[in-house]
């Protein structure tokens, strides 16, 4: 399962299979349970760099403890504002439902249930196609674009606090060939855009 901060940087197919909201049981946790732990003992970093390996495993030992116990003790609190966080959330899909049902996307609530049922099916069953491997992987053509990019932004933010140093030459020269290479990308990119024929509207079930 990806947790909810990582999930938006992968690529669709991945959130529909992996994404934390298709996940069953799951309800409306974001799988970061981990990363909050490791927050709390973020301020232990400075001190235990400097302590044995025995000393560094107890502290961490009573410091989980200790982080246990505080959420032993919140865990009405807690569960309380999940609750209020549930009803909103049913309160406000019902008011989506209410608003699709309205603009007539469906005969009754009951039919528009089924036709969503539908679209998630069709669009998990598309994932798992051939065909829908091979566009994907068209696209995976626009990476070095991407990363070039990156580097040109990477290399900019460098030249800026370089401007009046001796590296300030060696950093205009890699911009300019970053930016001849973005040109080529780019240019490549123009040719073969027309041939991949990518529609995302027709990638699922038509209403």
């Amino acid at each position: 399962m990806l947790n909810g901060f990582h999930a938006y940087a992968h690529e669709l197919k991945c959130q529909l299979s992996l994404g934390p909201v298709r996940a069953q049981g799951l309800g409306q946790s974001d799988g970061e349970g981990c990363e909050r732990d490791w927050a709390h003992k973020a301020p232990l970093v400075a001190s235990l760099r400097t302590t044995s390996a025995e000393n560094w495993m107890l502290i961490l030992d009573v410091q989980s403890l200790y982080q246990g116990q505080l959420l032993w003790q919140h865990l009405g609190y807690s569960l309380a504002c999940q609750w209020k966080a549930a009803e909103h959330q049913t309160k406000a899909s019902l008011k989506t439902l209410e608003s699709l049902e309205n603009k007539g996307l469906a005969r009754d609530r009951a039919s528009l249930i089924e036709f969503l049922h539908k679209q998630q099916i069709a669009q998990e069953a598309y994932f798992q196609s051939s065909k829908a491997s091979n566009k994907l992987h068209q696209f995976e053509k626009l990476k070095p674009l991407y990363d070039i990019t990156i580097s040109i932004e990477g290399i900019s933010n460098a030249l800026q606090r370089n401007v009046n140093t001796p590296m300030a030459p060696s950093y205009r020269q890699q911009l300019q060939n970053a930016k001849l290479e973005q040109d080529r990308l780019l240019k490549k990119f123009d040719q073969s855009i027309e041939q991949w024929e990518f529609k995302v509207g027709s990638m699922f079930l038509e209403a």
